[in-house]
């Protein structure tokens, strides 16, 4: 797990918020290839997945997952190819690209169950600020921003690990956050190597009659 994860306190695992969470999941994977092989290529285990969780807006006696945290390693499926061998193989911009609509996409699916309603993209963009390279490790933070009956609001954030000991007065800070913003702060203190802004469409389920 990512140790970002399990230094920052309010992340919570999302199968102890919605058991159904995997099962769930995991048959959306078998209907979308390509989700599927980008989960495959960041090495995604869902059950590692955390959720940040908050009072529904609609529902305050109701808690959602208003941010959702992947800890995955980039492997050489995602990057682009390389003439020199010793050359260290760097993350696919559209590889990036398509990180941010998977993780946006598991996060919906979290969001709308018990229902299970299609959705699709209706824009998406994302920034390279740096490079990020074969064997690299990441929490990848999908936020929802807002979420209305049939459009949802959705940004990513790629954090990369740091490898070196983090200071005990970091260590303790983060054991005590308490809210979300605290958290959100927390996380701008890490590098941040793309980011992503996204649209989504709910599509309605059609009852049959």
């Amino acid at each position: 797990m990512a140790s970002l994860l399990a230094r920052q306190a309010l992340w919570v695992p999302v199968v102890k918020h919605n058991p159904t969470f995997v099962e769930k999941v995991h048959k959306f994977l078998q209907i979308s290839p390509i989700t599927s092989l980008t989960a495959a290529a960041i090495g995604l285990k869902l059950e590692e997945v955390r959720v940040a969780l908050e009072p529904d807006a609609r529902h305050p006696d109701k808690m959602v997952a208003s941010m959702m945290a992947f800890p995955v390693q980039i492997s050489g499926a995602a990057c682009d190819s390389v003439l020199e061998q010793q050359q260290r193989r760097e993350l696919s911009f559209g590889f990036a690209t398509s990180m941010c609509d998977s993780c946006n996409t598991i996060h919906l699916i979290e969001r709308l169950l018990p229902a299970s309603h299609s959705h699709v993209s209706v824009s998406i963009q994302s920034n390279c600020m740096r490079n990020l390279r074969e064997g690299e490790k990441l929490l990848v933070v999908s936020t929802i921003d807002k979420m209305g009956k049939r459009l949802v609001y959705c940004k990513t954030d790629f954090f990369v690990e740091v490898t070196e000991p983090v200071p005990e007065e970091v260590v303790q800070r983060e054991r005590n956050i308490k809210t979300l913003a605290e958290l959100r702060a927390a996380l701008m203190h890490y590098e941040k190597a793309v980011s992503g802004t996204h649209v989504k469409l709910i599509i309605e389920e059609r009852k049959l009659c």
